[in-house]
């Protein structure tokens, strides 16, 4: 019984305990209803993530004008100075050798003008220009001095110089070969140099104190003529065999050396004697002596070999002329404050003469009278003309484009295509017209 009795009591009971479980499953469902509910209506509320979006786009910067860059325009050409920028040579160019400037004067003949002034590092003594006149020479005899300086004439500046000998004096270029000849008074040689690779190639000794030189092309050789001005002679000196043929004594102080442009004639300025000796080139005798006068600095016979002008360092009658047909004294002529150096042109009419008061004087010699006049440098005790190749005429140089700048592109922008209208068929007589709209015919009912 009472186990019956039990089980018929528990039942209510077991009953009861599976109620109340229903209860709190449901009240469980319900509050996991609720909350999840209020996650929905939360998320709703806040930051809605069931939908993405697109990010949106950056908004385009303002547009504003670009100040133009310094690469992207281009870039001018350097300005170079005057002495580095080329000068066109044409024509006859004279050149002085301004001593106390250290300095060359750079003169075109034709224009009757200085284009330059070239600075040096030693001063000049003497001076001759290279074959084509781009180049001039010019020697320092002072203590210690074993060099050459080389100046471009086309840049108007020093670029280099040629170790010759001690103390070069007397200088000469061969217009035709370029070679080149010094007399060096230190060493009482002669040095033969390339001009044109500006190097030494020989030395020949010769006498005592050389002072001047002249080449001339005579009875098939090329000769030098030395004046050797502590010994008081001419030494002739064979170019090709490098060795001397002759010494001639002519007394005095010979210092300066010329020839007729045939060669036929050697003419030697002797300070000492105050005169011209004239040398037979082929057999080196002496032919005549000239008195001229006192304080002689320079000789140059003319371009067509009628005479010979000798400057002489006076404050009047300073440019004397000799008849060489007769090798008399055919005038005397005042060209300014002292004549320092003198140089025969390629006009037979014309020569050019250095001053104490620092001018080059472009002496007309038909007319017997100055017509042109150009400072020059301080104490031009040399001067040298040459004769410069006509330059072609340039060609026009192509148009030369500036560089691109170099700038970092920016992106393109993106243009979205606009679609363009569907192309309507244009009808034509081969395509079918559309004909009026006819409506149907009523179909006849079947009869029952």
């Amino acid at each position: 019984m009472s186990t019956v009795a039990n089980r018929v009591e528990s039942e209510p009971m077991i009953g009861s305990r599976a109620t109340e479980s229903g209860r709190g499953r449901a009240r469980r469902m319900l509050l996991t209803v609720t909350l999840a509910g209020l996650t929905l209506t939360a998320t709703g509320c806040g930051q809605p993530t069931a939908t993405p979006t697109a990010a949106p786009a950056p908004a385009p910067s303002p547009a504003v004008a670009a100040s133009p860059s310094p690469a992207a325009s281009p870039s001018p050409s350097p300005v170079a100075s005057p002495a580095a920028s080329p000068v066109a040579l044409r024509g006859e160019v004279a050149v002085t050798a301004n001593h106390e400037d250290r300095s060359l004067s750079v003169i075109d003949v034709d224009a009757a003008r200085v284009l330059a002034t070239v600075g040096l590092e030693r001063p000049p003594r003497d001076v001759d220009l290279g074959p084509d006149a781009r180049l001039a020479f010019a020697t320092d005899n002072s203590t210690g001095s074993r060099s050459v300086v080389v100046a471009d004439l086309t840049t108007m500046r020093q670029i280099g110089e040629v170790a010759v000998g001690s103390q070069p004096d007397g200088i000469l270029i061969s217009a035709r070969t370029g070679q080149g000849y010094i007399a060096n008074s230190g060493d009482n040689s002669l040095a033969l140099f390339d001009a044109l690779a500006r190097t030494m190639t020989a030395t020949v000794q010769v006498g005592d104190r050389p002072r001047g030189v002249v080449v001339v092309g005579v009875g098939g050789a090329t000769k030098a003529f030395v004046a050797n001005e502590g010994a008081g002679t001419v030494s002739v000196v064979d170019v090709e065999s490098r060795r001397v043929l002759d010494t001639v004594q002519v007394g005095g102080r010979p210092t300066e050396v010329d020839a007729t442009p045939d060669g036929s004639r050697v003419f030697v300025l002797d300070e000492g004697a105050d005169g011209v000796v004239v040398l037979d080139a082929q057999t080196h005798r002496q032919l005549a002596t000239i008195r001229v006068g006192s304080n002689l600095t320079g000789l140059a016979a003319s371009a067509d070999g009628r005479f010979l002008y000798v400057t002489a360092n006076e404050p009047s009658r300073n440019l004397a002329r000799i008849d060489l047909s007769t090798n008399q004294l055919a005038g005397e002529f005042d060209v300014g404050e002292g004549a320092l150096a003198v140089a025969a042109g390629r006009e037979p009419g014309r020569i050019f003469v250095t001053t104490a008061d620092n001018r080059l004087v472009f002496w007309d010699t038909d007319a017997n009278r100055a017509a042109n006049t150009l400072p020059v440098g301080r104490r031009p005790g040399a001067v040298a003309v040459g004769v410069a190749p006509a330059a072609p005429s340039p060609s026009p140089a192509p148009a030369v484009r500036p560089s691109p700048a170099v700038v970092e592109p920016s992106p393109p922008a993106r243009v979205e295509p606009t679609p363009l209208p569907a192309a309507q068929p244009t009808p034509t007589d081969a395509s079918p017209k559309p004909g009026p709209t006819v409506p149907p015919s009523p179909q006849p009912s079947p009869s029952p």
